[in-house]
């Protein structure tokens, strides 16, 4: 049942920025009430190619493709690095 209470107020969150604001609350402004959604939009999207493009048109382009590789540091940290390899090669420890 919580998981469907945080599920509606999520969708409540992203959709309350879409419905005008009441009348006596509207002020002269230049532009749409809901610019900031749409701006905050574009920009996720915006990122969202970006990232498809360079990561996987560009190198595809190329007969790459980036693979992940986990990395134990000194002190045990793990960490994970892409490792741009040619296509159809898998990349060992």
């Amino acid at each position: 049942m919580c998981v469907w209470l945080i599920i509606a107020l999520s969708a409540a969150l992203l959709a309350a920025p879409f419905f005008p604001p009441s009348s006596d609350a509207v002020q002269e402004v230049p532009f749409w009430y809901g610019t900031y959604a749409v701006v905050g939009i574009a920009i996720l999207v915006f990122a969202l190619l970006y990232w498809y493009v360079w990561i996987v048109l560009v190198p595809g382009w190329r007969g790459k493709r980036y693979e992940e590789r986990m990395q134990e540091l000194d002190d045990g940290t793990v960490v994970t690095r892409l490792v741009l390899v040619p296509r159809g090669r898998r990349v060992t420890g």
